[in-house]
């Protein structure tokens, strides 16, 4: 098992350690450990699951133009240069 620094832990770590202490002090270490556990599934779930909603939303985006953003890139360069007095 690995290290596990409750100091220097993220809030949803130690949220999940402090779930499956006090479930483990309730019920039995086992039941902490089952539930410390589960708590964390379920965090790792939601972040997927709203890893999958932003990958669909951008599934249905329109195909960026390579050009028309290489023109209003040039555009921006050169309005840049102009501002900071390097334009011929």
């Amino acid at each position: 098992m690995a290290d596990f620094d409750l100091l220097t832990a993220p809030a949803c770590c130690r949220s999940a350690f402090f779930d499956g202490f006090t479930y483990g002090r309730a019920e039995g270490l086992s039941e902490g450990y089952r539930r410390g556990y589960d708590a964390c599934d379920q965090e790792i779930s939601t972040l997927q699951a709203e890893a999958a909603r932003i990958v669909h939303a951008m599934a249905e985006l329109p195909e960026r133009d390579r050009a028309a953003d290489e023109e209003r890139a040039e555009l921006r360069r050169s309005w840049w240069a102009r501002r900071r007095g390097e334009a011929i």
